[in-house]
């Protein structure tokens, strides 16, 4: 009994290991759909932001937080992303100037 039980243990070992190969593809492919879900997200917000610059509507607001969206996958948005930060606070600081400068 004890022969048959220890032969049946790579067999069982096998199953265990396929099981765990199984789960790991499919979190796989879960985790790359929602990637592609993300940065057809970005895109799609991106190309909305640019519509709404010329039409009624928040542009520069959709398209940072489409940059923001695609800043999770791509360096170059993450880049842009700063590069538009850095401005934004130039724009503020000469449009508001704060009260240290004034006086």
């Amino acid at each position: 009994m004890a022969v048959g039980v220890l032969a049946k243990i790579p067999e069982v070992f096998e199953r265990v290991v396929e099981g765990v190969k199984s789960s790991y593809m499919l979190i796989k492919t879960v985790q790359q759909a929602k990637r592609y879900l993300r940065i057809v997200f970005g895109f799609t917000l991106l190309g909305i932001g640019i519509v709404m610059i010329a039409t009624p509507g928040p542009g520069w607001l959709t398209i940072l937080l489409a940059l923001g969206v695609l800043a999770a996958e791509f360096v170059w948005a993450r880049r842009l992303l700063e590069r538009l930060k850095v401005q934004g606070v130039r724009l503020r600081e000469t449009v508001f100037p704060s009260a240290d400068r004034a006086a």
